[in-house]
């Protein structure tokens, strides 16, 4: 009986033992994954917008340069809104063209392009010799739609001496640049014109060699009608069609 009790006692004791262990076991694992639970919850700092974690970028930023480099930032138009809109009051102002070259020549050498785009449309708009060598300075601006936009605002001078400046755009490495100085060349209507278009009509790039073509006929002088004559068998086809319909509407004129 002594031993049916100690062998009773013994078990109580075993069983009561692992109940607590495995509570206390139970409470660990609560408790270990509660952590877990709250180190995965995302901070406020964090973005919480995605509900599929496969889909979140987990790239972390500042551990790539690339993407601090690439950090988007306002457009230009906005981070110097002030300064547009002082351009465009000095542009409506309606000043003389030295008192706006005057207010806006600085501008036409600042670091941000869409600042000196907005001077040179403002001078543009005068016809002076005063401004004429403000704009062939920008000639070499980094920004081809700056370039491009510079070549036709010479053109507007009505003046054949531009030509000799707007000549070296017709070899800019931007196509829209010498497709610019093409037409700023034929607005200009001018013999010494013809010549150096004429130098085009043999260029590498038929997209040149057409539009040369076509401010050749535009020009419409006699000397125009030499070079396009030469035009007539040439082996691109668009070039022999554009060329022999020019030279219809000439002889015409003529």
């Amino acid at each position: 009986m002594k031993v049916t009790g100690s062998i009773l006692l013994a078990l109580f004791v075993i069983v009561g033992g692992y109940w607590i262990c495995s509570t206390q076991s139970h409470n660990e694992i609560a408790i270990y994954e509660n952590v877990i639970e709250q180190s995965n919850k995302p901070s406020p700092a964090q973005d919480i917008s995605h509900q599929d974690s496969s889909n979140v970028d987990k790239t972390v930023q500042g551990e790539n340069p690339e993407i601090l480099n690439n950090t988007p930032i306002n457009p230009p138009e906005e981070r110097y809104s002030a300064e547009l809109q002082w351009i465009e009051m000095v542009e409506d102002k309606n000043l003389s063209a030295i008192d706006t070259m005057h207010h806006l020549q600085p501008m036409l050498s600042h670091s941000e392009a869409v600042l000196r785009l907005a001077a040179v449309n403002a001078i543009s708009g005068y016809k002076h010799s005063e401004i004429n060598h403000p704009l062939i300075d920008v000639l070499y601006d980094p920004n081809p739609v700056i370039r491009a936009t510079v070549v036709e605002s010479l053109s507007m001078q009505m003046n054949d001496s531009m030509i000799a400046y707007i000549e070296p755009a017709l070899y800019d490495p931007n196509l829209q640049v010498r497709i610019a100085a093409i037409w700023a060349i034929a607005e200009l209507e001018s013999e010494q014109g013809v010549y150096a278009l004429a130098a085009l009509l043999s260029d590498q790039n038929d997209d040149i060699r057409l539009n040369a073509v076509a401010a050749l006929g535009e020009i419409g002088r006699e000397t125009s009608m030499h070079y396009l004559n030469n035009l007539r068998h040439d082996s691109e086809e668009r070039i022999r069609r554009n060329v022999a319909a020019i030279l219809d509407e000439i002889a015409i004129d003529f």
